[in-house]
């Protein structure tokens, strides 16, 4: 009887999984960008400041938006400049995409995964300047990315303290990480 939650949670997430397939980055290279895109000497210099901006996206410390913008031509390569946020749990604030969102048909959830999404969106965004500007982070980065996100979305759920509604948060916590691995994985935990 103890094994029924994490079954019914499995095949929750892979029933919506299924159904967020079509909402979810096609394959890895497929958004059209150009690898090496905006990459000049000083943006392929940028390897040891972008693993500096990972580590400070998915450590336990703050991770101010300044530390991605500081990255070079950030801004010119991806469009925009980060902004920040206090998410559930962190000592401080931390870099999020302003105009990041929830990619689910549930959005951002009525327990508010909001910021929980805007922080990894920025994280996929860091790997996708990373593999424009010629120094691409590997598999492992978005691994970390990925677990961080669970992380904030289950601290985001324990502080709900809801009674039931927590367990459900925890439920659909789970289903959004699921879906952001399944999604890696589908892409070989290459650039999204």
């Amino acid at each position: 009887m103890g094994s029924t939650p994490p079954r019914r949670a499995t095949a929750v997430a892979l029933v919506l999984v299924l159904g967020l397939a079509p909402v979810l980055p096609g394959p890895a290279g497929a958004s059209g960008a150009t690898a090496g895109a905006g990459a000049g000497p000083e943006t392929a210099a940028a390897g040891p400041l972008v693993e500096v901006a990972l580590a400070a996206l998915v450590g336990p410390g703050p991770a101010p938006a300044a530390t991605v913008a500081a990255l070079p031509r950030y801004r010119e390569v991806m469009g925009y400049t980060p902004g920040s946020a206090v998410l559930d749990g962190d000592p401080g604030r931390r870099a999020v995409k302003a105009g990041g969102a929830c990619s689910s048909p549930l959005g951002a959830t009525a327990f508010d995964f909001d910021l929980a999404c805007k922080a990894h969106d920025l994280g996929y965004d860091l790997l996708r300047y990373a593999d424009r500007v010629g120094a691409p982070l590997g598999q492992d980065a978005r691994r970390a990315l990925d677990d961080r996100f669970a992380l904030d979305l289950d601290r985001r759920c324990e502080a709900t303290r809801r009674g039931a509604a927590e367990g459900l948060c925890r439920l659909l916590g789970e289903v959004y990480a699921g879906a952001a691995r399944l999604n890696s994985w589908r892409q070989g935990y290459g650039t999204p």
